[in-house]
């Protein structure tokens, strides 16, 4: 406090001298000298208390803000911004426009825009549940139905081509398929239990892999989404987790995440719910981070692109901004 004092006083001097020889006082009236002084140095002083207290009083207000922040009003992981009713959704997929592609029962297929308004219709011919979708390609969009053992792709119009059945000479049963980036099919065949890559044009068996070894429960496998990603291939398995295999069919690792009925890929991050949380996982260090999603939603699926998201619970599609 007492070099404070000095500082204040030296630097009124230092004024008072500027003001003296500008007056033309200095050196020749001590008296005035003395007097416009004090003067000069009471008005800085005055001057510089009062900044002095202003800006504690305002620090004071902000401090007060934060610290009676209460949790109800703290800032939460998303925002919503738009709210879509929607039912029945089966499936879900987002492709590299920022576009979400949503199935509905029957096999109905919608394309919205990242904003959340919905463009393109696909009606099936027959009408049936999709067990995977998957838009990622850009170009098209890939649509397998296990009831009916086919797969078709859809153009940038959503515009069918041929309907495709999945070669019953080389698979028993496909309990799933998805696209290889080669072009190629991935499927997890029921009858011998196996995960295979097929070439459906040639009709012939790439590779084939045993799946019971790397299950905790092979008589109670339950798979519910399965997607190839830079390189590497991600089955979910309810009982087990999600299990990753390289482009050859080799087991790479198990991820112990399990009840993950669907998850997604933002860059370098797989994207899933759980419970009132969106997480992410570092594909390759498995780091992890989570956004807390608000009490009233119960969310079900979430694509994720940069800074925007698509959140999907039973009766709605919310078009979400993250905060974190």
């Amino acid at each position: 406090m007492q070099s404070l004092k000095i500082k204040l006083v030296n630097f009124g001097m230092l004024k008072c001298s500027r003001v003296n020889r500008v007056l033309g006082l200095y050196g020749k009236n001590h008296n005035c000298h003395r007097a416009v002084n004090m003067l000069i140095c009471c008005l800085w002083l005055v001057v510089l208390f009062s900044n002095a207290l202003v800006n504690a009083q305002g620090r004071n207000i902000n401090q007060d803000s934060v610290l009676n922040l209460s949790p109800q009003n703290r800032v939460p992981g998303l925002s919503v911004l738009k709210t879509i009713p929607l039912s029945n959704i089966t499936r879900v997929s987002l492709d590299r426009q920022d576009r979400f592609i949503v199935c509905t029962e029957k096999g109905l297929v919608t394309r919205f825009d990242s904003n959340g308004n919905a463009g393109n219709l696909y009606s099936p011919r027959r009408p049936a549940d999709v067990t995977l979708a998957e838009a990622w390609n850009g170009l098209r969009i890939f649509l397998f139905y296990r009831d009916l053992q086919e797969y078709v792709y859809l153009d940038r119009f959503l515009t069918e081509s041929p309907n495709s059945p999945v070669p019953q000479d080389i698979v028993g049963y496909a309990r799933m398929a998805a696209p290889a980036q080669d072009d190629n099919l991935w499927v997890i065949d029921e009858a011998d239990f196996s995960l295979k890559k097929i070439d459906p044009v040639a009709g012939s068996v790439l590779l084939s892999t045993r799946l019971a070894p790397v299950l905790q429960s092979p008589k109670n496998a339950d798979f519910s989404f399965m997607r190839e990603y830079q390189n590497r291939l991600y089955i979910a398995e309810r009982n087990t987790g999600i299990i990753v295999f390289d482009n050859m069919g080799n087991m790479q690792r198990r991820l112990p995440l399990k009840d993950v009925g669907f998850f997604s890929f933002s860059g370098d991050e797989m994207v899933f719910t759980k419970g009132s949380e969106i997480s992410f996982i570092n594909i390759y260090t498995l780091a992890e981070r989570n956004i807390s999603l608000p009490a009233d939603i119960k969310a079900q699926r979430v694509l994720v692109s940069g800074k925007s998201a698509a959140v999907f619970t039973d009766t709605a599609m919310l078009i979400c901004e993250l905060l974190k």
